[in-house]
């Protein structure tokens, strides 16, 4: 059996739990048996998973449930988050998008083309039949047929710490992204915590990163990490990204001075009644 290796092809030391390594070199927390493709196909799978897994083990709603409830704090964050970040919009590709509603908002808010990638075809139906969308595809990325070459917006939220390849698919990302794109990101940032960390799940979070190694990660693939700041939740750092190529020194700066400036992190009254008013 073949040594588990980093993304970036270091060893890997003991970590503070007995599932993962600490990479030598770059010090992204690995878990020491990496999944193969099939099992992850069919771990993610929208019964098993999405109703099952997610429910029973993890304590969270079901995708019938976020379906509805996620449009009353998640989704208008991250929207706002985004607008942020990319003031011009046209097209927006979000993998792992689960049920769909960030989809589904951002096209209510003027995004002409949106599209999705979610692992299990059950879940894309789900998704496609829920909100009307026109396209979710199924597979693991990056290795999925989408409509479009390029998206001016990439998104991710709590995915990034389940590929199985990080750096191939840091590598898609920036194929994928259109010139002066964003990509924004929500993962997990390991801060040194022990054992009893709620994201060390060794079932599905593969990679565990700090705001350092990740940005280590996008440069090898051509990408800049211009901001990172703390998360919806304590757990979690975002971290938007853009093709290194293009960037310009304010660019960079104007980047870093929005991560600075403070940002409503919560649904307002508005938006909660709004969610509360739409049908399920």
């Amino acid at each position: 059996m073949a040594t588990q290796l980093c993304w970036c092809g270091g060893a890997l030391a003991p970590s503070v739990h007995p599932e993962y390594g600490t990479c030598s070199v770059c010090g992204t927390l690995v878990l020491q048996r990496l999944p193969e493709s099939g099992e992850l196909k069919g771990y993610y799978g929208i019964d098993a998973y999405w109703r099952g897994e997610v429910v029973n083990v993890s304590g969270y709603p079901s995708i019938d449930e976020r379906a509805r409830r996620d449009f009353g704090d998640r989704i208008p964050v991250w929207w706002r988050i985004l607008k942020r970040y990319s003031n011009s919009t046209h097209s927006l590709l979000e993998i792992a998008c689960s049920h769909g509603g960030f989809l589904a908002y951002a096209r209510e808010q003027g995004v002409n083309e949106v599209v999705g990638i979610e692992v299990d075809e059950g879940t894309c139906r789900f998704a496609m039949e829920h909100f009307n969308l026109p396209h979710v595809a199924p597979g693991l990325f990056p290795d999925v047929s989408l409509p479009r070459t390029c998206f001016d917006a990439i998104v991710g939220f709590d995915v990034f710490e389940h590929f199985r390849d990080p750096e191939a698919a840091a590598k898609a990302l920036e194929r994928l992204l259109a010139p002066g794109g964003l990509i924004l990101l929500q993962t997990p940032c390991y801060r040194g915590e022990d054992k009893a960390w709620e994201q060390f799940r060794p079932a599905e979070h593969l990679f565990l990163f700090n705001e350092e190694n990740i940005r280590q990660l996008m440069a090898r693939a051509g990408l800049e990490v211009t901001a990172t700041f703390d998360g919806m939740f304590p757990d979690d750092m975002y971290v938007v990204c853009r093709r290194a190529s293009e960037l310009s020194r304010s660019a960079r700066m104007l980047d870093q001075l929005r991560a600075i400036t403070p940002l409503r992190r919560k649904a307002t009254k508005a938006e909660r009644r709004a969610a509360a008013a739409r049908k399920g």
